[in-house]
């Protein structure tokens, strides 16, 4: 599996399905896994730039490319 192509979910029963990355990937996992509660996604994500993260709130915005 390569996983900027395929990322994997860890179901309650520790299972691992294999789930294909692209614009819909929040929408099918919500809709292809109930919820999506008591699951986890396994992912990777290589940024442009250094990400900092600080404690308390705030608000990520996503660019997409046209």
């Amino acid at each position: 599996m390569n996983i900027s192509e395929q990322f994997a979910v860890l179901t309650p029963e520790l299972a691992v399905k294999s789930v294909p990355v692209g614009p819909s990937l929040y929408d099918d996992l919500d809709r292809d896994f109930g919820g999506f509660g008591g699951h986890v996604l396994i992912s990777s994500h290589a940024f442009e730039s250094d990400l900092f993260i600080t404690p308390g709130e705030g608000t990520l915005n996503r660019e997409q490319p046209d």
